[in-house]
């Protein structure tokens, strides 16, 4: 079901602190909340192809949209090579492997699609399972980090 994570994290940061700001990330191929929340109400796309294949859903499940709707500030969406670019760095920076749904919250930051100066920012890196074929082929693609980069 598409939209749990967020969805359930949302209701519990708001719960405690409800002027912290929660955002939501999608990978652009496959923005079915993006959709969903322009047009109000569930709406089905086509999956298209990605790295974040964990949060690759066609359409997101009733009660998180409602959950999404009601609790998530900002949902916003970032390319495939915003999202290698994550998951590079944080293998190579900190040691973190992230499978491309779980590295989407970095790219963000690093494409500067969200606001973070002057805040305390929080991310949830989540899930590791990735195909290592696949793992080398992105970091086969990404430039060489900045030796003054840290994460």
């Amino acid at each position: 079901m598409g939209g749990g994570l967020i969805g359930g994290i949302a209701v519990a940061v708001k719960s405690l602190r409800p002027t912290v700001r929660v955002v939501g990330v999608q990978a652009e191929r496959t923005a079915a909340v993006v959709a969903s929340l322009a047009a109000g109400q569930p709406v089905t796309v086509p999956a298209g192809d990605t790295i974040a294949d964990g949060i690759a859903v066609e359409r997101p499940g009733d009660l998180p949209f409602s959950l999404i709707q009601h609790y998530v500030d900002e949902l916003i969406t970032v390319s495939e090579g915003d999202i290698e670019a994550a998951m590079g760095l944080l293998l190579q920076g900190a040691k973190l492997l992230a499978a491309g749904a779980g590295a989407t919250p970095l790219a963000a930051i690093l494409a500067n699609r969200v606001q973070t100066a002057g805040c305390r920012v929080v991310l949830v890196l989540s899930g590791g399972n990735i195909d290592l074929d696949l793992l080398a082929e992105v970091l086969s693609r990404r430039p060489q980090p900045d030796s003054q980069a840290a994460i």
